[in-house]
């Protein structure tokens, strides 16, 4: 025959259960404070871990609790373990929170650049979304996008009359990362012209349409006298831009400097 339990023991059982079900509780809500993004399975887990810790919990502090379920599950338990089942069987859904995701503009300092006359959108899926200015943080913010967004590439565009990006192109393709995504940004004067004519056959080339093709995506057409006009930031002066001259079955790219004048004379297609 079994000896009775002593108070002490007992008391000591009961405290065993109150440290191993707190240390588990804690565990679980530990790991949803901190963790981004929970798995499915590692969710799975962490339910079981949080109804042993509140059963052992329960068993220790209130004593015996009775369970008897008959739908949807038919189940009769009492103790600690009536509360496991009660606590694992409540399945609450969770609706996964929108990212939280900002764009902050800095220039090359790192000094954070912000203001109402800068708009900051962003091309997801074909979807264009401006982002909201938080003057405190001097970010923008984009609190409606999928939790799907995050690690994604996306367009970035970036609108000011006096900020551009330090590529000089008016968009960037970043992957989204939560918190803040800095980009950085250069005061545009665009007063750096790149001027010419378009010459084919010894006449001049009318309606022709100008592309830069690899610093700011900028476009233009010739006037009846083949000339054109393009701006460029400072701080593209003394580079070089591939242009891009389109007109019907004339298609012609040549590299030309910035700053300056180019006579440009088409080759005749054979």
């Amino acid at each position: 025959m079994q000896a009775p339990i002593t108070a002490e023991k007992r008391n000591e059982h009961k405290w065993t259960s109150i440290i191993v079900g707190a240390v588990a509780v804690l565990i679980v809500i530990g790991t949803f404070l901190l963790a981004k993004n929970i798995d499915p399975d590692l969710r799975i887990y962490l339910r079981i871990l949080f109804a042993l810790g509140i059963g052992g919990l329960s068993a220790a502090l209130i004593g015996s609790i009775t369970l008897n379920a008959k739908a949807p599950y038919e189940i009769m338990a009492a103790g600690g373990f009536a509360v496991f089942l009660i606590i694992y069987l409540v399945d609450p859904k969770v609706t996964p929170q929108p990212p939280e995701i900002r764009i902050q503009l800095a220039d090359k300092k790192g000094n954070l650049i912000a203001s109402n006359d800068i708009s900051v959108k962003l091309n997801l899926a074909g979807n264009l979304i401006t982002g909201q200015l938080i003057p405190d943080s001097r970010a923008y913010a984009f609190n409606q996008l999928a939790p799907g967004a995050v690690d994604k590439a996306v367009v970035i565009y970036v609108e000011s009359p006096q900020w551009t990006l330090d590529s000089g192109k008016k968009s960037i393709t970043i992957k989204l990362s939560p918190g803040n995504n800095t980009l950085t940004v250069v005061r545009d004067t665009m007063s750096l012209m790149l001027t010419g004519r378009a010459q084919y056959d010894g006449k001049p080339l009318v309606g022709a349409t100008v592309t830069v093709v690899d610093v700011n995506g900028d476009s233009t057409k010739t006037n009846d006298r083949g000339w054109f006009s393009l701006r460029f930031p400072d701080s593209k002066a003394g580079q070089s831009a591939l242009i891009q001259i389109i007109k019907d079955t004339i298609s012609y790219e040549k590299n030309l400097k910035l700053g300056e004048w180019h006579d440009i004379v088409i080759p005749k297609k054979s």
